[in-house]
């Protein structure tokens, strides 16, 4: 409840299913909670391209992190 897509801003209810977690840094053994955030899965599929792009769009932004 109250977690919302690090990208677009999405709530798990606006989007009508469980928000998914993603490893920044694309390490999926470094589950560090700084490295964790929340996206819906369309944005989630976004970011397997491009992974240079995205990998600094979230080192560059304030994000919500998955773990509180």
């Amino acid at each position: 409840e109250g977690y919302k897509c690090a990208i677009c801003g999405c709530s798990q209810l606006e989007n009508g299913r469980q928000l998914e977690v993603h490893h920044i840094d694309y390490d999926k053994k470094n589950s560090y909670d700084k490295n964790l955030i929340a996206l819906c899965k369309p944005c989630h599929m976004k970011t397997n391209y491009n992974r240079t792009h995205w990998k600094n769009y979230f080192d560059n932004k304030e994000y919500q992190i998955c773990k509180k």
